[in-house]
């Protein structure tokens, strides 16, 4: 079977750069074990125009948050569903300090910031601790239904082979690759925390890292809002609520952290008034990076062989753009990816 590329990991990464290519009529593989302890799944999957613990705009939201509504709503329009909602965003401050820095905030940004109502509070379903304000502006991408609507696009369209990769039954020549009865003009690796131990990129700084966050249920809790405080609780229907979610660097393992789910459960009880229950506790590795720049690019050594990970938290959001932009570098419509250090990436080839 002769195709354009061969992708390696139906993540997020995975699912968008194979959208791209296959849009500008590439043809495509897609092979993927179908982890059920990726980061894609554990992500919280929001597209947020204000970022950090200070709340400022976020880096290039201004490129990155059109190109992703553009092209989460056209996946929605070719596979007939919709995986995008607008949304706000509500803070509840934890000290007086933090609601007097939010007050600022929103003197410079009123268009995206405003501070809530008591009455607002009071019918919100939360403690009246030190005050609450809003973001607005923000998007909810529906995960877990767009990487299974695109998987079973991939499935009709004969362009998806389920089970785990062989690295011992690629053969990389100068110009294409083989793996198995498959030869491509290109194989991209996008399989997330699993690349930092692949042989053709054991010089990238992967840093491991793994998240959790929990599943709960919340019977009267608005699901038009997402709630902040400490951690978030992104609503998911059906009464169900993403909360979390945590960084815990190099853990060998996956196993559910009980302290921390004890202490993010006494963290939700301490500013939640109605009541909610446990329906699932979910872990993941995180492919981060050093600088928490991805690494995009064709290998120096194996012009066949690409790579397309480490999106990070902002992958749902910086995602759709970096996809677009690398889908255009390899099929030749473009020679760089504006915006991405390319140097930087080929450089870490270079060192002993």
């Amino acid at each position: 079977m002769d195709v354009d590329y061969l992708i390696v990991g139906h993540g997020i990464a995975g699912t968008l750069l194979s959208y791209e290519l296959m849009r500008q009529g590439s043809s495509v593989i897609v092979i993927d074990n179908e982890d059920p302890q990726r980061s894609s799944l554990v992500a919280g999957a929001v597209i947020n125009p204000m970022a950090g613990k200070h709340w400022m705009p976020s880096k290039d939201a201004a490129v990155l948050i059109p190109q992703a509504i553009e092209t989460y709503t056209e996946m929605g329009r070719l596979l007939h569903a919709s995986f995008l909602s607008p949304i706000d965003l509500q803070v509840y401050h934890q000290t007086e300090g933090e609601r007097d820095a939010f007050t600022l905030k929103c003197g410079q940004f009123p268009e995206q910031m405003s501070l809530m109502s008591p009455e607002q509070q009071a019918e919100s379903g939360f403690a009246d601790l030190a005050g609450a304000g809003v973001i607005n502006g923000l998007w909810l991408v529906q995960s877990s239904e767009l990487l299974a609507a695109w998987k079973d696009y991939l499935i009709k369209n004969k362009s998806f082979l389920s089970g785990s990769f062989d690295q011992q039954a690629l053969q990389v020549g100068a110009y294409h690759i083989r793996y198995q009865d498959i030869k491509a003009g290109n194989i991209i690796f996008c399989e997330g925390a699993v690349a930092m131990h692949n042989p053709l990129f054991t010089k990238l700084p992967f840093t491991q890292n793994r998240g959790e966050a929990l599943l709960l249920a919340i019977p009267g809790l608005s699901q038009q809002h997402i709630y902040h405080r400490k951690y978030r609780l992104i609503p998911k229907g059906d009464d169900l609520f993403w909360y979390g979610s945590n960084y815990k660097w190099n853990s060998p393992d996956l196993e559910p952290d009980e302290t921390w789910r004890a202490e993010a459960w006494a963290e939700l009880a301490s500013w939640m008034k109605l009541p909610f229950s446990l329906k699932a506790h979910i872990e993941a590795r995180r492919p981060t990076t050093a600088g928490q720049m991805p690494f995009i690019g064709r290998h120096p050594q194996f012009p066949a062989v690409s790579i397309f990970n480490g999106l990070g938290t902002r992958g749902f959001s910086a995602g759709p753009y970096w996809a677009k932009a690398f889908a255009a570098v390899l099929q030749g419509r473009e020679t760089a990816i504006s915006g991405y250090n390319q140097e930087r990436f080929s450089r870490f080839f270079n060192t002993p």
